[in-house]
């Protein structure tokens, strides 16, 4: 699930970065939101700067997580992490299991239509995906906010790192930065109560 994934592999994992496919959807509505600078206010547009900014980043440090994830016994604690993730939402939210796998396969017949030009489908699908995103998005950030999920991450996160600049000393400065970036976009999201 894309949503889980990101949160994985991304500075910060508070869902304003994103890797993997959630990277490009990302990409996507930063691109199409600068591109309308003049509807923006100031603070926004510093906003989406910093997220353009880690998305940056997390194009920079994936070659090196990917060599991370390529240790077997790093690919299990992922997906045990990710099992728990969802195992949480699915308590909290019942029926999130059902949406993400609606979600999969709804991307798929996207990515069909997409292909096949089929404007009318891409544009039915879009909508329902939009939905359905935003409610299993709730459900993570929910699940993730539980205490014992949210330690798991931290040291999820603080082990991928090491292990990443162990790969390259020189990742160290992009972590850095990234972790900046999302603090102040933490901050930023609480004073505007967003």
């Amino acid at each position: 699930m894309p949503l889980l994934i990101s949160c994985l592999a991304v500075p910060g994992c508070g869902g304003d970065g994103a890797g993997g496919e959630a990277a490009s959807d990302s990409a996507d509505a930063v691109g199409a939101a600068t591109a309308d600078n003049a509807d923006l206010s100031p603070d926004q547009q510093k906003q989406m700067a910093m997220i353009a900014e880690l998305q940056a980043i997390d194009q920079q440090l994936a070659p090196m997580r990917d060599q991370v994830f390529q240790d077997p016994a790093f690919q299990v604690r992922q997906q045990a992490l990710l099992e728990r993730i969802e195992t949480a939402m699915e308590s909290a939210f019942p029926g999130s299991l059902a949406k993400r796998n609606r979600f999969d396969s709804l991307a798929a017949e996207f990515q069909a239509a997409q292909g096949a030009a089929d404007t009318a489908r891409v544009q039915t699908l879009s909508a329902e995906l939009q939905t359905l995103e935003g409610e299993l998005r709730e459900a993570q950030t929910q699940a993730m906010e539980t205490p014992d999920i949210k330690q798991a991450l931290e040291k999820f996160r603080e082990d991928l790192f090491e292990k990443v600049r162990l790969v390259d000393p020189s990742a160290d400065s992009l972590i850095k930065r990234g972790e900046e970036l999302n603090a102040q976009l933490t901050t930023s999201a609480d004073t505007t109560g967003s």
